[in-house]
């Protein structure tokens, strides 16, 4: 908090007028709320409300609101919301269906230039995927621009096999179009092009800066608690900044307003442990409901990989993770939500006793969902603090560390009238960053940066006859460079079926986050994270560069198509202009110590700009039905990057992707399922070994210390990540056995092998001990789940 003071402090320093127009835009932003009270006709009435699951309390996003007899309807949001409007006085009956729910029938009673209010409890039913579950997707995919963007749920993320008994959000985001992954051992994520650092992962609001853990198919979310996950691969609305790439938007579910519930797994993975109630129930006379949820899981691979998995290298799987997750979730009689929560996450690795490295994330917020008596607006409200720290040994260079603190507040509302819907926002973030490390002449470096960015956004929809307008604006003002960054948007779909539709997007983006890991290293088990621009270099080709933020333009088009038997195929050719980028200097040769005109830029500051592009086209077929599901990706894409030396592409440029999963639930009682996924994809590139050299080492550059001496073994490379791994291809299964009691509890066993005809994918190669290094082999494993 002292960080965060201390930087408060510093904010105060800069030009009051700015602040001013700042101020003075946030506070028009947050006073929009009062035009809704004009909005209403004073001919009609309105209603309002949500819709919950009886069974457990939790939202039912996608259910179709209706008054029988009309045309008058609605879909509920994210956030189990819906509006119904230009209702004429009178008495009719409202008619809610979901998907999985039984249907809901109320008499209601319409008063002119009244706004009323309902909350709805469905009870659940059992599941069944016919033509008539297909209506609430339906409706929601033709009110949206279906481009650049993947929802997840709970139950999509279980078609996909894991290593393990439970599902895990890592392992589902392999398969996306357009996403590409490393490895398995510290490998990362790559979105469209873009680098880990170029993506923002948030969770109810909280900027997590590093979701996922150093054994690459485990992320820090536990799936029960999710409610949905969305994936922005490019050219994202106006609701989303602060990163030149991609956005994770995450949403966690409350626990259980109604009744004790828990889940146990084993497994010879790790282990996990959720937990969840009510502290005051939800029921037909209670005015409200307060539930919790507290989850817990970590690994148990450094005791179990060597006696299970005997046959792994000398590397093993020195891994060790542990997170833990806890919400108290509030609900009134009006069904307005407030909930507040709390997390801690950690990792550790230890190769040989020689390399090691770890990191923790611990943070909190609240937030809350709000629609005032007599208003048809609907207000949400986040808070969240979260501090990031990590460190790096190797005896081979000097230690690491860096720590990221990050504050978000945002304040927004959501107007929904008949054709036409708008979000607006108020938002600040403040970071501190710190990165240290011991330079070669032994001198302790730590750069700390304090940064805070002020947006005002506003995102528009506009429902046509046959087309869908979603134009917006993103204001965003960096103040340790006092820079106004205005970031137009605009996304756009004509229907040219029913069942087919053209999609279009488009937009600018920026970021001032960079970090310490260069796009030409292709293991990366720590990232320095610095928000600065002290050690920049000033000029780029030759031009200086008064707006040191990284940008990019995104451009995306595609085809959509959604039938009535679930059956939605897609196809989406994309580009992303990364004109200016930040990255760390791999050319580096001198000291960083300021202006020096006999010294290249380039070759003495500690951080350098780069431009590139990345473009490619996306094809996506997936299908669901009550026993069976298939989902096909396929993605052909470029990536390069140019600084001011040389151009070349990074090593995550994979040409060709394609994954193919397919999952089969049989048996008498349909306890069954059968899951398999496959992958292949073209060889990542690398930077080839010319030969060998003796290298000597210079006391102050002009004179050899012992001129009798040995040098050093050194490497000449090759031209920068010219040379080509082989292919990489693996296919993954599990089979899992779920026996149901009446009293509600479940068992669930789970057998999974990963990689099961052993393909020996390369990681790595050490040039030196002329050691290849694989990505991991065959791995069985074997896990329970207990639900009660």
């Amino acid at each position: 908090m002292s960080r965060f003071l201390h930087l408060s402090g510093r904010l105060g320093m800069w030009n009051s007028e700015k602040w001013k127009v700042i101020v003075a835009a946030m506070l028009l932003a947050v006073g929009m709320p009062g035009f809704s009270q004009n909005l209403l006709e004073g001919v009609n009435g309105e209603l309002k409300g949500y819709v919950y699951e009886k069974e457990t309390g939790f939202v039912i996003p996608l259910a179709s609101v209706a008054l029988l007899g009309t045309t008058l309807g609605s879909v509920t949001n994210e956030y189990g919301f819906f509006l119904i409007r230009k209702i004429p006085p009178g008495s009719f009956t409202l008619v809610v269906r979901c998907v999985g729910y039984e249907e809901s029938r109320q008499n209601i009673k319409a008063t002119a230039g009244q706004i009323d209010r309902l909350v709805v409890f469905l009870d659940k039913k059992s599941y069944e995927l016919d033509a008539a579950t297909i209506t609430a997707s339906r409706k929601r995919w033709e009110r949206m621009t279906p481009i650049g963007v993947q929802r997840m749920t709970v139950e999509s993320m279980k078609r996909t096999p894991t290593l393990g008994v439970t599902s895990d959000l890592a392992q589902v985001l392999q398969t996306l179009p357009g996403v590409i992954y490393t490895g398995d051992r510290g490998g990362q994520l790559y979105v469209r092009g873009g680098a880990p650092v170029h993506n923002k992962v948030l969770m109810d609001g909280m900027t997590i800066i590093n979701p996922f853990h150093s054994i690459g198919f485990m992320s820090v979310f536990d799936t029960e608690i999710l409610q949905s996950v969305d994936v922005y691969s490019a050219a994202y609305g106006a609701q989303f900044g602060g990163r030149v790439s991609s956005i994770m938007d995450i949403r966690t579910r409350p626990g259980n307003r109604t009744d004790f519930q828990g889940t146990a797994s084993q497994s010879n993975i790790g282990y996990g442990l959720l937990l969840e109630g009510p502290i005051k129930p939800l029921t037909a006379e209670s005015k409200g409901a307060i539930s919790y949820v507290v989850s817990t899981k970590g690994s148990i691979l450094r005791a179990t990989a060597p006696v299970l998995y005997p046959w792994l290298d000398s590397l093993g799987l020195p891994y060790r993770y542990n997170d833990f997750y806890g919400k108290i979730s509030f609900m009134e009689k009006g069904g307005n939500q407030f909930d507040i929560f709390g997390l801690h996450y950690s990792d550790a690795v230890n190769y040989h006793n020689a390399i090691r490295t770890s990191w923790n994330t611990t943070g909190g917020g609240f937030g809350f969902v709000v629609s005032p008596p007599q208003s048809n607006f609907l207000f949400i409200n986040r808070l969240a603090m979260s501090r990031y720290a990590a460190d790096f040994v190797d005896p081979s260079t000097t230690p690491k560390g860096t720590i990221y603190d990050n504050l978000d507040m945002s304040i927004k509302g959501i107007h929904v009238l008949d054709r036409f819907e708008l979000v607006w926002a108020a938002e600040f973030t403040a970071v501190h960053t710190e990165y240290s490390y011991i330079r070669y002449d032994e001198i302790h470096i730590k750069d700390n940066v304090y940064t805070s960015d002020a947006t005002i956004l506003f995102q528009s929809k506009f429902i046509l006859p046959r087309w869908i307008l979603e134009p917006g604006l993103h204001l965003r003002v960096y103040s340790n460079i006092f820079t106004l960054m205005p970031e137009p948007r605009v996304k756009a779909r004509f229907n040219i079926s029913e069942n087919l539709s053209l999609n279009l997007a488009g937009g600018l983006y920026s970021q001032n986050l960079s970090t310490t890991t260069a796009e030409q290293d292709v293991v990366q088990v720590f990232q320095g994270f610095y928000t600065g621009t002290e050690t920049v270099q000033d000029y780029f080709h030759g031009q200086r560069v008064y707006k040191p933020t990284q940008q990019a333009w995104h451009g995306v088009a595609g085809l959509s198509w959604f039938d009535q038997k679930n059956l939605k195929l897609s196809v989406e050719a994309y580009v992303k202009d990364f004109y200016r980028l930040i990255n760390h200097n791999p050319h580096q040769i001198y000291v960083d110590e300021g202006y020096n005109p006999e010294v290249p830029e380039y070759l003495a500051s500690t951080f350098i700009y780069e431009s590139g592009w990345a473009y490619g086209i996306d094809f996506l077929v997936d299908y669901a039905a009550a026993d069976y599901s298939f989902w096909g990706a396929y993605s052909f894409a470029y990536v390069t990057r140019q600084d001011e030396y040389m151009k070349y592409v990074p090593h995550f440029d994979r040409r060709h992707n394609l994954n193919l999963l397919g999952s089969y639930r049989f048996g008498k009682t349909r306890g069954w399922t059968a899951k398999m996924r496959w992958q292949i994809g073209s060889g990542f590139p690398f930077t080839q070994t010319a030969g060998f050299y003796e290298e000597f080492k210079t006391d102050d550059g002009t004179f050899l210390l012992d001129p009798w001496s040995q040098g050093d073994l050194a490497i000449l490379y090759g031209p920068v990540n010219e040379g080509r791994l082989p292919a990489y291809h693996r296919l993954d299964v599990s089979v899992n056995r779920i026996w149901k009691f009446p009293d509600g509890q479940t068992i669930e066993l789970g057998a999974s092998i990963l990689n099961v005809y052993n393909r020996k994918n390369v990681f790595y190669f050490d040039r030196i001990t002329q050691t290849r290094v694989n990505q991991l082999p065959l791995m069985p494993s074997l896990g329970v789940v207990f639900r009660f």
